[in-house]
């Protein structure tokens, strides 16, 4: 190998017009590609020569990790970024700065730069800024700068590595990322603990991948940081106490990694004011003999627990001093595991239904365990039906909901505005966007702000701001910032309820916009929602409509004089239910959640048909599903009635209507023939993502006149997506995750579509699309073996 006069790389005779557009050279008969730059170059934006294609260079040295320390590779070298062959895909290249003698391919490493690499900021052996990263599978190693290389480069090599990680992974140009994407992709400094000082890499083979004997944090990968036990020692009633191997999550491998043979005890927190509360302790003998509390935390929905049969393993979380650790533990035999899981499922319950596990029928027993833990799966492409993504696609558009109103596109489409020529009134201070509403007859999204109401109109690619309805008031002139929003009749009206007057019902006709009724619900009933009769009643002109409250459901129909309430199709229970949410089927099925957990399944007909008493048994669900103790915020259900869609604050909890013999609950009794749930929860990673804090949004179905195929839901900036279709299948993980600058108030699937999103924030509105992702096909990183 010789140097080339042209683009400065070494290549050989027989090789040269194979240089690859200046950038790569290949060796002899190894045909290996390798990058090799041969001068020292300072850094990209403080003058200085640099070496063709290299869009920057540092100097410094390079170590790789080996047990605890890290092992000199170069004392001096160079390291540059540079784009590869193909789209989006850019090579990290650490070569030996030139002494004199003769380079050989084991003086240069080289990296596809991906996210698994897991850059993080950290201090080297000598004191100096360094990035510590993964590279050739699970191998780690260190660039720490030189003396000379000031913080503003420091800073621009981490950007252009965080660049090239975003094109990497979402396959479109980092010009696209806030710097928030950014930051996800590369972590924040971390001070990590200086292993000893460097020693040179030893003559022969490299070392095999680190295992570990310490536990590793997942935001401080090179640190032997370990949670602190939240009891110092044993206490209360044990339930149960086995043995088994814990391990760590590696978040830089990514894998488990074996920490210490322990036992784990779950004990009754013994406190009379948190009766139904334990806690979960990790034991640890030391050479003596003695035991200790290794750590321990309170046994919970905190936890995301995961169980694994095939395996008799769990996997749970634990969060704390803004870090989040993920750990796994092994049985020894199928007793232990099931002993374990047993008491596991016992102290989630009690937890959260703050009643004892015993008071559980028999015929449940299997219903609740589904509900309290969520099984483990592998992820597994091979078995995903499509492989999407979430991109926005109203940026390009330049959407922004502080736009200017539009006169030429309210004429064109006969949109009225409260004030959308005259309005010159300040917005509410401090008002921001609360509650979101996708028509189903018409292509508009409704935007509740404060005392507003905007209106937007969604195009297959966009979305554009029309006109607002403004000053919403009650007859007496007071002003009102609605609580709850629906769209009515053909989405020609809009329904409100008045947080300050329960027994209200706010009428907006949207073809006159200016105009409030109230409409009153009765003297002594309020209500808490209002959903409409059938799932696709909004798009007949039927006016009537339900509501309900704690107790009960309303039947409502605006022709009625002074009340709207009729009694005859109404029911209410004698003692209050704690009835949280509700929604409908195509014909007119209905699912309510309570607070506690509880799930009630109503025929058909329990509104449809009068009956004289409003507390007649005949009106009582057809099937109640056990309660399990997390209040259920929200729940949506197929049009057919097969499948209902539980919210919970950190899971989804997706149940079968019909049992295997066919029965749908809906229309009889299901008894012992309840169909087990499924739990679903997020990917580990996810969870590390969002700093160990869960808090889902309401999640909905995709409305179409086909089946459901998509469910959409947000948790803080986050916007989530699962694949129903494959859930349906086994395939538990199969969803999309997309940031937003800002926390979710809203987002819905547009009409018969699952495909395009209307999502709201605090002060924006936009359009977001699940697209098929595009691959470029992985090549394996270059370097040293």
């Amino acid at each position: 190998a010789v140097l080339c006069s042209e683009c400065q790389l070494f290549t050989d005779f027989t090789s040269y017009e194979s240089c690859f557009d200046k950038t790569f050279v290949i060796f002899g008969s190894q045909k290996r590609i390798a990058m090799f730059l041969v001068k020292g170059i300072s850094n990209l934006l403080f003058g200085g020569a640099r070496s063709e294609g290299a869009l920057i260079q540092c100097d410094g040295s390079f170590y790789e990790l080996h047990g605890n320390h890290w092992i000199s590779q170069f004392e001096h070298s160079t390291a540059s970024i540079s784009r590869s062959g193909e789209p989006f895909t850019y090579l990290l290249t650490i070569i030996k700065k030139d002494d004199g003698s003769e380079i050989s391919e084991d003086d240069a490493f080289q990296f596809v730069i991906q996210e698994r690499m897991r850059l993080t900021r950290a201090t080297g052996p000598k004191g100096q800024p360094a990035f510590d990263f993964v590279g050739l599978e699970t191998r780690r190693f260190l660039l720490e700068f030189d003396v000379h290389t000031n913080e503003p480069t420091i800073n621009m090599f981490k950007t252009m590595m965080c660049q090239c990680q975003f094109e990497a992974k979402f396959h479109r140009s980092h010009e696209d990322a806030t710097l928030a994407d950014l930051e996800l992709l590369c972590g924040p400094y971390a001070p990590a603990a200086a292993p000893s000082t460097p020693v040179r890499a030893p003559a022969g083979p490299a070392a095999a991948p680190r295992t570990p004997s310490t536990p590793v944090s997942a935001s401080i990968p090179v640190s032997a940081t370990t949670p602190q036990p939240a009891v110092a020692r044993l206490g209360g009633n044990q339930l149960v106490r086995v043995a088994a191997d814990l391990y760590l999550f590696d978040p830089a491998t990514p894998q488990f990694q074996f920490t210490d043979t322990v036992e784990l005890s779950i004990n009754n927190a013994a406190d009379a004011r948190s009766p139904f509360s334990s806690v979960l302790y990790v034991l640890k003998r030391g050479p003596d003999g003695s035991e200790s509390v290794f750590f321990s935390q309170e046994v919970g929905n905190e936890m995301h627990m995961h169980v694994n049969d095939e395996h008799k393993s769990v996997i749970w979380m634990y969060s704390g001093e803004g870090r989040v650790w993920t750990w796994s533990a092994k049985f020894r035999d199928a007793q232990s595991d099931r002993v374990f899981k047993e008491a596991l499922v016992r102290a989630l319950y009690e937890r959260q239904a703050q009643r004892p596990f015993a008071e559980v029928k028999a015929e449940d027993t299997s219903f609740v365990r589904a509900a309290v833990v969520t099984p483990d799966v592998d992820d597994d492409d091979d078995v995903l039906a499509d492989e999407m993504e979430l991109v926005d696609l109203d940026e390009e558009a330049g959407l922004d909901a502080k736009a200017e109103e539009s006169e030429e596109e309210s004429e064109e489409e006969g949109t009225a505005s409260g004030k959308e020529d005259e309005s010159d009134e300040e917005p509410v201070a401090g008002a921001k966007n609360s509650f979101l509403a996708v028509g189903l007859k018409n292509d508009r999204s409704y935007v509740v702000r404060g005392s507003k109401v905007g209106v937007f109109k969604h195009g297959a690619k966009s979305l554009k701001y029309v006109s607002s309805i403004d000053r919403l008031k009650t007859k007496s002139g007071k002003t009102f910032s609605p609580k709850k929003v629906m769209l009515h009749q053909q989405d020609t009206s809009l329904l409100m309820m008045n947080p300050l007057d329960s027994k209200q019902i706010m009428h907006i006709d949207l073809h006159r916009p200016d105009v409030v009724q109230e409409w009153k619900v009765h003297d002594s009933i309020g209500l808490s929602e209002l959903l409409p009769q059938t799932k696709y009643s909004e798009l007949s002109d039927d006016s009537t409509l339900l509501g309900m409250n704690q107790s009960g459901f309303a039947y409502l129909d605006p022709r009625l004089g002074s009340s709207k309430l009729v009694d005859t199709r109404s029911f209410f229970y004698a003692q209050n239910q704690k009835l949280a949410c509700a929604a409908t089927t195509a014909s007119g099925q209905m699912v309510a959640g309570s607070q506690t957990g509880e799930l009630r399944l109503f025929s058909a007909n329990t509104f449809t048909t009068d009956k004289p008493d409003m507390s007649a048994a005949s009106r009582r669900a057809k099937t109640q599903l056990p309660g399990f103790g997390d209040p259920i915020l929200a729940v949506d259900v197929t049009a057919d009635g097969k499948w209902i869609l539980a919210t919970c604050k950190t899971y989804l909890l997706l149940v079968p209507a019909e049992s295997a013999s066919g029965i749908n609950g809906f229309e009889k009794r299901l008894g012992d023939q309840k169909p087990n749930p499924t739990r679903l929860q997020l990917r580990r990673e996810d969870i590390v993502r969002m700093g160990g804090q869960v808090s889902f949004t309401p999640a909905r179905f995709n409305v179409s006149a086909d089946q459901e195929t998509s469910i959409v839901t947000s948790s803080g900036p986050y916007v989530i997506t699962f694949n129903f279709n494959s859930i349906k299948r086994g395939v538990l993980n199969d969803y999309q995750i997309k940031q937003y600058s800002a926390t979710v108030v809203g987002d819905q699937f547009t009409f018969g579509d699952d495909k395009h999103l209307v999502v709201a924030t605090p002060d924006n509105v936009q359009m977001a699309a699940r697209v098929v992702k595009t691959f470029t096909p992985f090549k394996t990183p270059q370097g040293r073996k």
